[in-house]
């Protein structure tokens, strides 16, 4: 049985499960960062956790409505910039993509000099 609060927050979803999954996956990704941080000898204390978010706390106080989204805004599209610059290098041959017309045709070392670009 379900704590009142919290049935009747659940109450208030259209989706309860599909809110109960991404609280409960999200909870499992805070898991896997304080593991993989444990395993690189990091340790979060529940301190350290105050601390973050006290500091997150007063950024989000600092910045303006809509600055985060503007933020999250602008790095998405630079990363569709940045994928879309790679897609259309992959489909060109690789000696008229800048920058690797040099190394296709720098002979390897340990094997026999030949024209790697076959012009």
């Amino acid at each position: 049985m379900l704590p009142l609060d919290v049935a009747e927050r659940l109450e208030r979803e259209p989706n309860a499960t599909e809110y109960i999954v991404g609280i409960v996956r999200a909870r499992m990704r805070a898991e896997d960062l304080d593991a993989e941080l444990a395993k690189r000898g990091l340790t979060v204390s529940d301190h350290g956790r105050a601390r973050a978010r006290a500091q997150r706390a007063q950024v989000e106080q600092e910045w303006p409505p809509g600055r985060r989204k503007a933020v999250r805004e602008r790095s998405r599209r630079a990363a569709q910039d940045a994928w879309r610059v790679f897609g259309d290098a992959l489909d060109r041959p690789a000696r008229d993509v800048p920058g690797l017309r040099e190394p296709l045709s720098t002979p390897p070392v340990l094997e026999p000099q030949t024209d790697v670009l076959h012009e």
